[in-house]
């Protein structure tokens, strides 16, 4: 019967008072969560470049995707300045972009072709949109063959190599530039 497992749970969080208050789905079963964090240490882990690093004031936003099991973060982020900033919604189109809302009493939030660039009164809403990030190809397993590219005859051979993946879909091309 459908609701009768429990696929996945789990916490979300620093070392402070954590809320989630929004949550979207893209088509491959990623999960991504909206909330506001008083944490200095919520995982942003393994984010190579978030939007923002580190909590800029008392409560930031957090948007957080994780994989459609549940077991690792794709990427997280806190989103604010340095006065109160909480996250109440959020969408995901197709293309994995997540965009996100909520208010901002802060004077300082980071805005990128803002519509509106500056707070008008003491808490205003915020819209903003975070890209999917493009991970770079993973090489760990890629393999020439064949495993001699100069064999002993001196003469020049096609090789292939394989195990070359790409996280995000992208073709990977590779060019040896000597030998």
């Amino acid at each position: 019967t459908t609701g009768s497992a429990l696929v996945y749970s789990t916490y979300l969080g620093g070392s402070d008072e954590d809320k989630g208050n929004g949550i979207g789905v893209d088509g491959n079963g990623n999960a991504y969560v909206i909330g506001d964090t008083e944490s200095t240490d919520f995982p942003t882990f393994p984010t190579l470049d978030p939007v923002q690093a580190a909590n800029g004031g008392l409560r930031d936003v957090f948007v957080t995707k994780l994989n459609a099991m549940g077991s690792a973060l794709v990427y997280s982020t806190y989103l604010g300045g340095s006065g109160d900033d909480d996250g109440r919604g959020i969408a995901v189109d197709s293309s994995g972009n997540a965009y996100v809302t909520g208010s901002t009493s802060s004077i300082n939030f980071p805005t990128e072709n803002p519509f509106q660039a500056a707070n008008g009164s003491f808490s205003d809403a915020f819209v903003a949109k975070i890209g999917s990030a493009n991970q770079p190809p993973v090489c760990s397993g890629a393999v020439a063959s064949p495993s001699i590219i100069w064999p002993p005859n001196h003469q020049m051979v096609p090789i292939a190599i394989t195990g070359v993946t790409d996280p995000d879909g992208d073709a990977v091309t590779i060019t040896a530039t000597s030998v």
